[in-house]
């Protein structure tokens, strides 16, 4: 190698050996750099994820906060839920709210009337039974209720919804209060409505009836229900729950129109004529398909060989209807105060053959019942003391009062004839404070009496009636056959909030109730004094309720 290579070669390595660092130095402050780059988008990164994260826990709290919902699992490519503003869960266009309170209540009676939380008014014992010597005391949850109501928009004018509501007080063959009881579920409400901007709503299924007085307009779920612990509320207080259809018109805010289609079951009562076979309502037949339809096995009273004899005993409690009840309702609300006023048209039918007329046939016999009424409500001092009253005349209109009148009778041919009957109900409810609510109801319930032939057959007769015995404990002589004339009462009592928040409402409550009973006078010619007998009952109710989805 020539010595000019070995000065290039040496020049080279020196270069080298000088620049070696310099190139080092230059590489690491890349790296670095390099680093610190990738490290600033990790961190933006992981801001990002954390941001997101914290959104998910968000929603997922607030989901949480929606009562009754735990956890709600979404598929893919559904919309995402959200909490509607009136505390419901909204999935797309459809919200969903739950509702309903858990009870303990206690009930003390004077007389054993061996009911639960509802008081049965009509058969308050008197005192030729133990019963009407004996005092009551239970402690119940059958109340607790559960509510569901599903709404959405079909179109910008039209809300769909579906509401139920249920509770324990259903009745059943396995019910007791033993050492574990066995409470059926009872079905309250179950309708659907269907709501149009232009004032037009439509309602189908199980609810309160139209002759319930409402809180303003004609709008379901604002019934004017009595704050009453008492299941059976207050005599004097129209309602039944019942399957209907109905349809309503808003004309304005103070105007509203409507009609309802129900379902009637009629109860007959009083005495009938000897010698007439009767197919009455009273008696149906064992039912079939689940219990709604009647086979027509049971006669009152039955005829002597008649096939079917004996299967009165075991009838299901469905009457023989051919007709639904008819309830026109107006409502209005001009600004201050809300008032109602209805009319009520029923019709009644039986069967019957005079058994005395041998070549007389069978025959179906109709007869028209129903009634007017109103009612209203005053806020004499806004927000602080409402006054309330509401009144129903007619005949045949005992179901619907909570007294549980019958509502028709027979006359001596077996024909159909509806009671006469008066029902009132007056109150005052106050709030003295946001977390108190007291009231006071007094409520009356009379039958007038429908009898035929002299007064042996019908409702409310005296001949041969002896009341003398009503109330002489172990006597021989003790007899009370009447038949109820009026119920009245007089009840009081108070709710308290003692806590509203984001875990619910927790109310306590205690009622009271003075209830008397009287039957038609009986026979005072044939059986002497004592003939128009009367009892009681003094009622206490404490009620505690939990109301998880309410805020």
């Amino acid at each position: 190698m020539s010595p000019q290579y070995h000065v290039i070669l040496g020049t080279l390595a020196g270069l080298l050996f000088v620049a070696e660092p310099a190139l080092a130095q230059d590489s690491q402050q890349d790296l670095q750099q390099q680093i610190k780059a990738l490290q600033a988008q990790l961190n933006s990164i992981q801001k990002q994820l954390a941001a997101q994260q914290s959104a998910t826990r968000q929603v997922q709290a607030e989901v949480r906060t929606v009562p009754g919902v735990n956890t709600v699992s979404v598929p893919p490519g559904s919309q995402v839920v959200t909490v509607a503003p009136d505390g419901g869960v909204r999935l797309g266009a459809i919200t969903v709210k739950m509702g309903g309170f858990i009870e303990g209540a206690t009930i003390i009676r004077s007389r054993n009337e061996t009911s639960d939380v509802g008081s049965s008014f009509s058969t308050i014992p008197f005192g030729q039974v133990p019963s009407g010597h004996m005092s009551e005391f239970h402690e119940s949850a059958r109340q607790s209720r559960l509510s569901l109501l599903v709404q959405g928009m079909a179109n910008p004018d039209t809300n769909l919804a579906a509401y139920f509501e249920g509770d324990f007080l259903g009745v059943s063959t396995i019910a007791n209060n033993g050492e574990s009881n066995s409470y059926s579920p009872r079905l309250r409400q179950a309708y659907l409505t269907v709501d149009r901007s232009t004032g037009w709503h439509f309602e189908a299924g199980q609810a309160w009836s139209l002759v319930t007085g409402f809180k303003d307009g004609l709008v379901p779920r604002d019934e004017n229900i009595p704050l009453t612990i008492d299941a059976q509320y207050v005599p004097g207080f129209n309602w039944r729950r019942v399957p209907q259809v109905r349809l309503t018109k808003t004309f304005s805010p103070a105007l509203s129109v409507g009609v309802s289609l129900e379902a009637p079951e009629a109860s007959f009562g009083g005495a009938q004529a000897t010698g007439i076979t009767e197919f009455v309502n009273t008696t149906p037949g064992l039912g079939s398909g689940g219990g709604t339809l009647n086979n027509g096995n049971c006669f009152s009273p039955t005829p002597a060989g008649n096939p079917n004899a004996g299967a009165g005993s075991n009838c299901a409690k469905y009457s023989i209807d051919n007709a639904p009840d008819f309830v026109l309702k107006g409502a209005l609300d001009p600004g201050w105060g809300h008032y109602e006023a209805f009319g009520l048209a029923r019709l009644f039918q039986t069967r019957a053959q005079d058994l005395a007329v041998v070549a007389q046939q069978p025959q179906n016999d109709y007869a028209w019942g129903g009634g007017v009424g109103g009612n209203f409500i005053l806020p004499v001092i806004p927000k602080w003391l409402d006054l309330q009253s509401s009144a129903l005349w007619g005949r045949g209109i005992g179901q619907y009062g909570a007294g549980q009148f019958n509502d028709v009778t027979t006359d001596q041919f077996g024909q159909p004839k509806p009671i006469e009957m008066f029902q009132g109900l007056t109150g005052a409810v106050a709030h003295p404070t946001p977390n108190w609510d007291v009231y006071f109801y007094g409520g009356y319930e009379r039958a007038f009496k429908t009898t035929f032939d002299n007064g042996t057959f019908g409702y409310g007769i005296s001949t041969g009636v002896d009341n003398a015995g009503c109330n002489i404990e172990n006597s021989a002589a003790a007899t009370c056959t009447g038949v109820n004339e009026n119920i009245w009462q007089l009840t009081g009592g108070f709710w308290e909030r003692f806590y509203k928040g984001p875990a619910g409402t927790l109310n306590w409550g205690v009622q009271y109730s003075y209830t008397q009973r009287q039957l038609f006078e009986g026979d005072v010619a044939k059986f002497g004094v004592n003939q128009s007998p009367t009892t009681d009952d003094n009622m206490v109710f404490v009620s505690f309720r939990y109301y998880p989805f309410s805020h």
